[in-house]
């Protein structure tokens, strides 16, 4: 028979190891490192949800050490959303897509929107273009093969994918008739 599992000490070189190995990972946000922390604290303590009375013990440290990175320049929420916005854009994607993705992401609305502003200012890149680049990266509308018959059927998933990806319904259906525009060669 064996016998159960202790949990494990939690500490505050715990976190700030577990955090420090995350950011070498991956570019996070503040939400969404606290959100991690959170959930390695519970995982140690051996509960089951990240939202138990022993685990919102830890919350003072946490912030403290969140303070910290921010304060360091390791947790920067306005240089990750703008290089964010800046892949996404390029990529086409819509600013009510990226909005959301980023929201998820657990940066505020606000550091989204002005990053989505500065992008747009500084690239000349605004929904209109951001669709035509998503546009021929998927092949819709006036960028689709030629030997693809362009069918209601086919159209109407075209017009449902972009939709899906955040683009308004007006300049959608403008762009899927649009027939100015040069397909690339």
């Amino acid at each position: 028979m064996t016998a159960a599992r202790k949990p494990k000490k939690v500490n505050e070189q715990y976190l700030a190891n577990a955090a420090l190995y995350y950011l070498q990972r991956f570019a996070a946000s503040r939400a969404r490192l606290q959100e991690v922390l959170l959930r390695k604290v519970a995982r140690r303590l051996m509960l089951k949800t990240p939202a138990a009375e022993e685990v919102r013990a830890w919350m003072p440290e946490i912030e403290k050490l969140l303070d910290r990175y921010e304060a360091s320049g390791l947790i920067n929420d306005t240089a990750l959303a703008e290089a964010r916005v800046a892949g996404m854009r390029r990529s086409g994607g819509s600013a009510r897509g990226i909005t959301q993705k980023l929201r998820q992401k657990g940066l505020p609305v606000a550091i989204v929107e002005n990053a989505l502003e500065n992008y747009s200012e500084a690239e000349g890149v605004d929904d209109a273009a951001a669709l035509q680049q998503f546009m021929k990266k998927k092949k819709f509308g006036p960028f689709r093969a030629a030997n693809i018959i362009a069918d209601e059927k086919r159209i109407k998933k075209e017009i449902s994918a972009l939709l899906r990806a955040g683009y308004n319904y007006q300049l959608v259906k403008v762009a899927m008739k649009a027939e100015d525009i040069m397909p690339p060669e």
